[in-house]
């Protein structure tokens, strides 16, 4: 990045004073970059009175900008600017009023830089990590003392570093074909987390393509119903022209329903058949999934395997209502491969919660 690369090292090597324009919900995390790399931030400069007066990682004041005392020396001081709105009319009202604080020097991030250093995942509504891990140390600390195993600790401490450290995940991740289904060994074999069922009635929510369908049959898993749900209608139509190409002892037992899954669900649709699994892999509704189908994890007990990383929040929130409706449920974090386009941190986290009689001993 040219701000790694050429910006910082210039304002170490001329010693400038750091100000920041903009202080957005990712601050933290730009914030945090600068510390890292031995770069003291002088201030953050935004005009929303709401946030005056705090401080960010308690040391970084924001400021409005319209109300500073202290002058700038313009030769010793760069402004980074740190919003999205450095554009047409924008773009000369800021420096307008960089120029009348006399800061001189400033560098506009671009929205690569920007999507590298901030500590959200690529889901728009998951923001501030950093922030929401400082605020929710206790309840984070809940979750984790519930974990099941120790990996399952060492997962959840490693997951929430990168994010904190705006750093790489650094432990061995499982493969991804093997994601709701498996766990993987240090041997690159199977590790079976729970119990499979010959008769397992799936609910796959967030279906896509039909990619976990296709993977669960070619582990050699069996099911007496699997119910696909795809919201994407481009997603579901390409999930039924793909349901075509399995073999028909498969095909016949998988359901795909485009719906859209949050609190106001019926599930009428299950014909009251015993739920024996639940995945969910739905850009951040996770939770709500789990209250529309609280009558069926409650009198069907299913292994739950929830993706956990597209919010902050999913950590504690998804644990802590499970443990609100049922009970003797082991919680085990797996963390797969991912493709997604921040590999660094944005991996496929999995929370399972089993019911204890299904946990593989």
């Amino acid at each position: 990045m040219t701000l790694g690369g050429i910006i910082c090292p210039l304002i170490q090597m001329n010693k400038w004073d750091v100000v920041i324009y903009g202080g957005g919900p990712d601050i933290h995390a730009i914030v945090l970059y600068f510390l890292n790399l031995g770069i003291r931030v002088k201030g953050i400069l935004d005009c929303d009175p709401a946030k005056n007066g705090t401080v960010i990682l308690g040391e970084v004041p924001v400021i409005n900008p319209y109300k500073i005392v202290e002058s700038f020396d313009s030769e010793k001081t760069i402004a980074i600017i740190n919003t999205r709105y450095f554009k047409e009319i924008e773009q000369f009202e800021i420096i307008e009023l960089l120029s009348s604080l006399n800061i001189k020097k400033f560098y506009n991030m671009t929205d690569y830089e920007k999507n590298e250093l901030k500590a959200d995942t690529h889901i728009w509504t998951d923001v501030n990590r950093i922030g929401y891990y400082y605020d929710n140390f206790e309840s984070l600390q809940m979750t984790y003392e519930r974990l099941y195993d120790q990996k399952s600790r060492e997962i959840m401490l490693e997951f929430i570093r990168t994010y904190m450290e705006l750093d790489t995940y650094r432990l061995e991740q499982c493969n991804g074909n093997l994601k709701y289904f498996y766990g993987q060994n240090g041997d690159m074999s199977k590790e079976e987390i729970y119990k499979h069922l010959d008769e397992e009635v799936w609910i796959n929510a967030g279906a896509h393509i039909g990619d976990n369908i296709f993977w669960y049959f070619a582990n050699g898993l069996e099911a007496k119903a699997i119910y696909a749900y795809e919201a994407n209608t481009e997603a579901y139509i390409r999930l039924k022209k793909n349901l075509e190409y399995l073999p028909e002892k498969f095909r016949s037992k998988v359901l795909p329903v485009n719906e859209f899954i949050d609190e106001t669900t019926g599930w009428e649709i299950l014909n009251k058949q015993k739920v024996t699994l639940i995945n969910a892999d739905i850009e951040g509704g996770e939770l709500n999934l789990l209250k529309s189908m609280k009558d069926v994890i409650v009198s069907c007990r299913p292994v739950l395997a929830l993706c956990a990383y597209h919010k902050a929040s999913d950590l504690a929130e998804l644990t802590q209502y499970i443990d609100k409706i049922v009970e003797e449920y082991c919680f085990i974090l797996r963390k797969y491969e991912t493709n997604t386009e921040n590999i660094r941190r944005t991996g496929e986290l999995v929370l399972y919660a089993v019911p204890k009689e299904r946990v593989y001993e």
